[in-house]
C-alpha cells in the first residue's frame, strides 16, 4: 500500500512540475529562433543604451509551431493571436516570422518599416490584420506585433537571413531540423 502511495505522490508531482518543463522547453525552442534589433541603441559591454525600442524577429518552425500548440494553456491571448496568424501563413506555404516591437521610446513602427534581406515586407508577406493593431507612430511602453511570411526558398536551414528595421539590421541562420 505504501508503494503505491509513494508512486501516486511521484506521479503527482510530476504532473504538477510538467506544465513548468513545457513553458521552459517553449522558451528553450524560441531562442535560437529568435533575432533582435535595438532601434537606435548602441551596446555597451553588455548592455544597450538609448534604444527607443527592442525588435524581435521570431522564425516559427514546425517544431515551435507544435510546441505552442502544445502548450496553449500557457501562452497569452496576444500569444494565441500570433500563433493563430503564424498558421495562415503556413496555409500559404510560407514560413511565419512573429515581428514584436516593444517601445521605450517614441518612434514610428510598420510593416513598411520592417525588410527582409534587403527588400521591403509587402502586404502579401503579410498575415495580421493590422486594422485591429497599432502601427505607426507607437509611444513609449506600447507592445505592437504582427506576422509576415518568407518564401520557403530563403527560410531553408542554414540559409542567413538579414532583418532590418530603417537602418538597423541584425543577421539570423535559420536553425536546422
Amino acid at each position: 500500500m505504501k508503494f503505491y502511495r509513494g508512486a501516486a505522490c511521484l506521479l503527482a508531482a510530476f504532473l504538477a512540475a510538467s506544465p513548468a518543463w513545457g513553458a521552459s522547453n517553449l522558451e528553450a525552442l524560441k531562442e535560437p529562433r529568435s533575432a533582435v534589433i535595438y532601434v537606435e541603441g548602441q551596446k555597451v559591454a553588455d548592455v544597450i543604451v538609448g534604444s527607443k525600442a527592442k525588435v524581435t524577429f521570431l522564425y516559427v518552425d514546425d517544431k515551435l509551431k507544435k510546441e505552442m500548440e502544445r502548450n496553449l494553456q500557457q501562452l497569452s491571448s496576444v500569444e494565441e493571436w500570433m500563433l493563430s496568424d503564424a498558421v495562415k501563413a503556413r496555409v500559404k506555404k510560407m514560413v511565419p516570422v512573429i515581428v514584436t516591437c516593444e517601445a521605450f521610446g517614441h518612434l514610428y513602427f510598420a510593416p513598411e518599416s520592417v525588410s527582409v534581406n534587403g527588400e521591403p515586407v509587402t502586404r502579401r508577406q503579410l498575415f495580421t490584420n493590422l486594422d485591429a493593431r497599432t502601427v505607426g507612430d507607437v509611444a513609449p511602453d506600447d507592445f505592437v506585433w504582427f506576422v509576415i511570411g518568407l518564401p520557403k526558398s530563403t527560410a531553408a536551414p542554414g540559409q542567413k537571413i538579414t532583418y532590418s528595421v530603417g537602418e538597423w539590421k541584425t543577421d539570423f541562420t535559420v536553425p536546422g531540423r
